[in-house]
């Protein structure tokens, strides 16, 4: 599969970038930011490599072409503030507690939040209650 560069001239600093991993509707979840000498960077939380940040240049996407890009909400302050916690917070990849989509959403508004881990734990528990009902 041919690997994907991001064009950056309409992103700006704070900007979640959702890149589809799969047709289940599993998703990457990256943010970009500018630091104070006007690099770019792509923010992420990635298996294996835990929090890294690689210059926008340099990152590369091999998986599906599909790249959705979420602008962010906020003035010059409030991205400030998401580029302070996207360099201050630490933590190892963790797949139902802190994955890629937990730490975009610490980024942007401050809570270590994940759909997809939510939308998993509602259906193992509808599974379990089906189960339990078919006994």
């Amino acid at each position: 599969m041919e690997a994907i560069h991001l064009n950056i001239r309409d992103l700006q600093s704070g900007d979640r970038l959702i890149f589809k991993i799969a047709h289940l509707g599993i998703t990457h979840h990256a943010i970009f930011l500018i630091d104070k000498y006007g690099q770019g960077w792509v923010a992420e939380n990635r298996k294996i490599v835990g929090i890294r940040f690689v210059k926008i240049e340099q990152y590369t996407w091999t998986g599906s072409p599909e790249i959705i890009v979420k602008k962010f909400i906020g003035g010059e302050a409030a991205r400030q503030q998401a580029f302070e916690r996207a360099i201050n917070i630490h933590g190892n990849y963790d797949l139902f507690f802190f994955n890629c989509e937990h730490y975009a959403n610490y980024i942007q508004f401050g809570s270590l939040q994940s759909k997809q881990v939510e939308i998993v734990g509602l259906l193992a528990l509808a599974g379990l209650f089906v189960a339990s009902v078919q006994k």
